[in-house]
């Protein structure tokens, strides 16, 4: 049924509405419940069949439009984990899982938590308004997408299926913004721009905590002036039940607001915002209680949105090379309990972590036979749907089909992206048929255009402290079920950190990667890097460079107190913890698992082949690193010492691998280029200019915040955690 008069603007509609909602339904009764359990209706009711499954939803409450939680039904799928796909026992990497998706069916089920009667206030952006009867009451929930939705007033829908109630009657309104594309997406090589980011660490006091029956724990973080807006959020592994929480919002020595409330986290979800609190400079002190649970667990952290900051670029980027893929014409052991499901599988590579980003880029490549592909294939990050590709006839072979594409992520998911430091860190291209036979090849790159810190450019922070100014990270996959050597799976991450003094740290650390109870194996491996600086007229700067030691989990000294190394593992051992608490809430996509050295560990230093160079004829600064006979995580570092004090930019130009057995490598090339190249050079701002003290915490340095130490610039030490 259509209410007239659309064109009236939204007072007719909702006039007309609610004459609709009476003559219809009746009208809503004036005592209501506290609360409304969820409504489960179908796609096809609600007027959403052939829509992407990530839509937002709000109600209308208490004169306000605020986020309703919404999930989308899934559909089993099976996720081929492309680290267990490369060697003769591909089944191994044959998991069961479910996904969203990709385009809603008419069956499809989609439970909200309603609002109560008709909104008697214009929706804050365009979209579709569903009204629903149950048991004579009326009920509403106003659905857009997430680019239309402002972040404050809407949730995003999440994946499962709560129970709920079936309505005896949807009548909806409106229609969903038209779609934007989501390729291309250049980023800019400007080095210090007005940033608008989201961004989000941990809350270390309360992080990781197990509450009795009536306790809380007790948080306290900073923002900075441009913050536009600050939310509490539970993440995954957050035990489910309803929790309460109180904070109070203080700016220039005063308590200006305070919030409190109650919040529901449901199993399965990878995260929960608990409150948004507005922005501008301030401190938020608080608590998150457990009210009626005889015991849980909680992590919280908080989610913020800056605008216009001036910063410095930071451009992190993930690479690997391209990985072949196959599985043989007959298992060798037990196949998957429902053959069915391998029609309906997604290639999924593991190792993809952001924390903050003002742009997030994903390339994808695929080739893949023609006759185990349909032509349009759906690109997600975990559960988290990025887009579609077409495919096209491979011209060196017409037996295969090329998907690749670039897909530029829109900010309006990234708080749902970053607090999970990106919802388990696994990317999955699909559907294709795994049955036996299966052949393809794989490579995803992702760019991350972020700040370097939520301080403004210019800050004392960046005169006085390390701060990190670009992550490079390499993913390696061979051979790693196979009987022949290396049988490889494993992440390094190389991070460039600044020095107050105008000299650089470039800390690389290993990591096999984790699957189930699988391991990674990371030994006989050879990294090599290309570093250039360049000059304000982007010439290049040469580097001498210096070698420091290769530590390993040992006994001989606490890894929280070595120089460089504290700073640059602090993020994955904290990373590693979000990791492992999603993974018990139960969720049904793949979460990367990797071994790391963490802060609480003692190392000892090893003797193994690390090189540091500077090439004249490249100009770069070589550095390379072989894992020896090593199966577990190692770190070492290099000094870069440029021959002039004012470094505009640092950029990683190459990288190659060198994959070895105990006669030889062999070496090849995963990129190149002779300079910036956006996106996909790793990037990062050298020089340090100004001096402001507009924000004393250091915060995407470590993971969490931190009050820095004159004495510790150059160490992440919990002593000084928030």
């Amino acid at each position: 049924m259509a209410v007239a008069g659309l064109k009236l603007g939204w007072s007719a509609v909702l006039l007309a509405l609610s004459l609709l909602v009476a003559a219809a339904y009746g009208q809503p009764p004036g005592n209501t419940p506290a609360d409304v359990g969820f409504i489960c209706a179908t796609a096809g009711e609600l007027g959403l069949a052939g829509e992407p499954p990530v839509l937002a939803f709000s109600v209308f409450e208490k004169g306000v439009w605020k986020p309703a939680e919404a999930f989308v039904e899934p559909e089993d799928v099976a996720f081929l984990l492309v680290p267990l796909l490369t060697g003769d026992k591909p089944e191994k990497g044959v998991v069961q899982g479910q996904l969203p998706p990709p385009v809603l069916k008419n069956e499809t089920t989609i439970c909200f938590k309603p609002g109560r009667g008709a909104p008697r206030a214009k929706p804050p952006a365009e979209g579709k308004l569903a009204v629903v009867k149950k048991r004579g009451e009326v009920y509403h929930v106003f659905i857009t997408r997430p680019e239309a939705a402002p972040h404050a007033n809407f949730s995003i829908s999440q994946m499962g299926k709560p129970q709920g109630e079936r309505p005896d009657e949807v009548k909806t309104e409106g229609a969903l913004p038209k779609s934007k594309p989501r390729g291309g997406g250049e980023a800019e090589a400007q080095l210090t721009t007005g940033m608008t980011y989201w961004a989000s660490f941990k809350l270390y006091s309360s992080f990781n905590k197990v509450l009795g029956l009536g306790q809380c724990a007790v948080f306290e973080f900073d923002v900075p002036a441009e913050t536009a807006d600050a939310a509490l959020v539970l993440l995954g592994g957050t035990t489910p039940g309803t929790y309460s929480y109180y904070v109070e919002k203080w700016q220039n020595g005063a308590k200006t607001a305070t919030y409190s409330g109650q919040t529901t986290v449901y199993s399965g979800s990878p995260q929960t915002v608990a409150v948004w609190m507005g922005g501008g400079r301030a401190t938020y002190k608080g608590r998150i209680c457990n009210p009626y649970l005889s015991s849980a667990a909680v992590y919280t952290a908080a989610l913020v949105r800056v605008v216009n900051q001036q910063q410095y670029l930071r451009q992190d980027t993930t690479k690997m090379p391209k990985t072949h893929i196959h599985l043989s014409t007959s298992f060798d052991s037990k196949p998957p309990a429902n053959p069915q499901l391998l029609r309906n599988s997604y290639v999924a590579v593991p190792g993809f972590l952001v924390d903050a980003a003002s742009q997030i880029t994903v390339d994808v490549y695929l080739r893949v036979l023609k006759s185990k592909a349909a032509s349009t294939l759906y690109v997600y990050w975990g559960p988290l749907y990025l887009g579609s590709i077409t495919g096209y006839t491979d011209p060196t072979d017409s037996n295969y089909l090329v998907f690749q594409t670039r897909i530029t992520i829109p900010s309006s998911l990234y708080m749902y992206l970053l607090p999970t430091n990106g919802l388990g860190g696994v990317i999955s291209i699909g559907p294709v048929d795994a049955s036996p036979g299966f052949d393809a090849e794989v490579r995803i790159w992702t760019y991350v255009q972020r700040p370097v810190e939520l301080a403004p450019a210019g800050d004392y922070l960046y005169r006085d402290y390390y701060t990190k100014r670009f992550r490079e990270t390499t993913l390696v996959f061979h051979d790693v079920v196979g009987s022949a050597p290396p049988q490889v799976a494993l992440m390094a991450d190389l991070e460039y950190i600044a020095m107050s003094d105008g000299n650089y740290m470039i800390i690389l650390n290993t990591k096999p990667l984790v699957i189930g109870d699988w391991t990674g194996k990371t030994n006989f491996v050879k990294l090599r890097y290309y570093i250039k600086g360049f000059d304000s007229n982007s010439i290049p700067v040469g580097f001498s460079v210096a070698v420091g030691p290769v530590y390993k989990l040992g006994s001989n000294i606490l890894l929280e107190i070595l120089q460089y190394i504290s700073a640059a593992l602090s993020y994955y051992d904290l990373a590693k913890s979000t990791l492992d608490a999603l993974k018990g809430a139960r969720v049904q996509f793949p979460i990367v698992g990797y071994i790391t050295l963490l802060l609480s560990s003692y190392v000892s230093s090893i003797s193994t082949n690390v090189i540091g160079y500077y090439d004249a004829g490249r100009g770069a600064a070589v550095l390379e690193f072989y894992t020896g006979g090593y199966n577990e995580p190692l770190t070492t570092y290099w000094g870069l010492f440029p021959s002039i004090r004012s470094v505009d930019t640092v950029v990683v130009t190459g990288v190659d691998l060198g994959l070895c057995d105990s006669i030889s490598c062999y070496w090849f090339n995963i990129f190149s280029a002779d300079g910036p190249s956006m996106p996909i050079t790793t990037l990062g701002q050298g020089s340090v200019s100004g001096y402001v003290n507009a924000f004393p915490y250091r915060t995407l340095m470590c993971g969490i915040q931190e009050i820095p130490h004159i004495r510790d610039v150059d160490k992440c030490l919990r002593q000084y955690f928030r």
